[in-house]
């Protein structure tokens, strides 16, 4: 995954692009709405941590960062539908 200073960064949807890119999400179901494609992904958990040496080189903003990031993880791991569940 490379970083690229010249796109817009605040956008969820680039986020997103860059986690499945970088092989840490996959694309777990696509389907057509309104002209549009909808992606629903899926969490590859053996990509999705750090060694213990990454971890220890990191900046404090980058581990306020990472604790940030977790958070939003846990809470939307528990607001969304599991991958089992009828959607509305």
């Amino acid at each position: 995954m490379r970083f690229d200073p010249g796109r817009i960064q605040g956008h969820l949807c680039r986020h997103v692009d860059l986690l499945a890119e970088g092989g840490i999400l996959d694309v777990a179901d696509e389907r057509r709405a309104r002209g549009a494609v909808e992606r629903r992904y899926r969490l590859r958990q053996e990509r999705a941590g750090i060694d213990a040496d990454t971890a220890r080189a990191l900046t404090p903003q980058h581990h306020e960062r990472a604790f940030a990031t977790a958070m939003a993880a846990q809470t939307s791991e528990r607001s969304l539908p599991k991958e089992n569940s009828t959607r509305p």
